[in-house]
């Protein structure tokens, strides 16, 4: 349990490092430029938590208060934990639509992603918004695998196949 706060602030604090000193930079840049730092980045990240840490595989136990089956059916039962994180993922996803789309916040960093001149214009900070929303962001990715690591077993270069595909796709 204590690995979800700790994944959410040190996401909300890497996000902001990386925004800042980092991506910054590359806003006026070419999107394909952004999109090979992001690369260039990750890989660069799994070389150091490769030479610090190791390429072992590590089984993140269920916590104990949630591990137990549900039954759904006579015949079907459900982990409570994947239950717990579905509730969770949808209590997230809610507070994110009614931020971003009830609150002068979210008005903000709608304005700052369509018309960031426009929102300095206004006297925001569009810079500050976007580096807001890009260390929410790296939280909420934390966040999830935080969660998911008890579902699957974690193991170096596990989420590659994504990104290969993800950054095929952009490319072309």
């Amino acid at each position: 349990w204590l690995a979800l706060p700790a994944a959410i602030l040190l996401g909300l604090g890497l996000g902001a490092l990386l925004e800042r000193f980092v991506f910054r930079r590359f806003y006026t840049r070419e999107h394909l430029d952004q999109v090979l730092l992001t690369f260039a980045i990750i890989l660069l990240a799994e070389e150091a938590r490769a030479a610090l840490l190791g390429n072992d595989f590590h089984g993140v136990p269920v916590p104990p208060a949630l591990d137990f089956s549900v039954p759904v059916t006579d015949a079907f039962h459900y982990s409570a934990y994947r239950l717990a994180v579905l509730a969770i993922c949808l209590v997230v996803a809610a507070a994110m639509f009614l931020a971003i789309e009830r609150t002068r916040l979210g008005a903000a960093v709608r304005a700052a992603a369509e018309k960031p001149e426009m929102v300095d214009l206004l006297g925001l900070d569009a810079r500050r918004i976007h580096l807001v929303v890009f260390a929410v962001g790296t939280a909420l990715a934390m966040l999830a695998g935080a969660l998911a690591a008890p579902l699957y077993s974690v193991y170096p270069r596990m989420g590659d196949g994504w990104l290969i595909i993800c950054f095929v796709v952009v490319v072309v």
